[in-house]
């Protein structure tokens, strides 16, 4: 078995930490940190040596080639987009992207396209949107929606059109990268 020296120093750490807290609590808590340390370490162990280094079997690695195309969007995403970002957006992002009366931050220029446009994946900004805007009701919109604004976002932060659509699932856009 092969662990390393972060391996033992983390569990230590772990191991010192729970016993220190059990002796603040008592006894009870005390023989049920233990037991937690000992099963964390027992598994730890088992696992470790179900990995042996020399193994037998020899691994086939298999490397999954995937094409990553820069982001597109169409003029018609735009569009709407422009209509949605306009009615839901603009308030606090301002309607020409940097900063409303709300304080939402700037979504055009050097801050946003060292943030996105680094060959980041489309996903990033998708699911920031997504999941995070609007702040308060946070994924209220259809996928659709969210695409088409950020394809507008897009636009305005002069990446081109090429005609092909901005797909609106996760796994599609993993695969487009934002890059002018």
């Amino acid at each position: 078995m092969f662990f390393s020296l972060r391996f033992f120093l983390s569990i230590t750490k772990e191991i010192s930490l729970l016993i220190a807290t059990a002796v603040l609590v008592g006894n009870n808590l005390k023989f049920f940190m233990l037991s937690t340390t000992l099963a964390m370490l027992v598994t730890s162990f088992v696992l470790a040596d179900s990995h042996k280094k020399n193994d037998s079997v020899e691994m086939e690695k298999k490397i999954e080639v995937v094409e990553v195309v820069k982001v597109s969007y169409t003029k018609e995403q735009a569009a709407r987009g422009k209509k949605y970002y306009e009615k839901y957006c603009a308030e606090c992002h301002g309607k020409e992207f940097k900063g409303g009366v709300n304080g939402g931050p700037v979504l055009k220029g050097v801050s946003f396209l060292e943030k996105y446009a680094n060959g980041a994946p489309a996903s990033w900004l998708f699911e920031f949107m997504y999941y995070m805007m609007p702040p308060d009701q946070a994924g209220r919109f259809s996928v659709k929606k969210y695409t088409d604004m950020m394809a507008y976002i897009l636009k305005k932060n002069g990446f081109k059109s090429s005609g092909e659509p901005l797909p609106s699932d996760i796994e599609s856009l993993e695969n487009l990268i934002l890059e002018k």
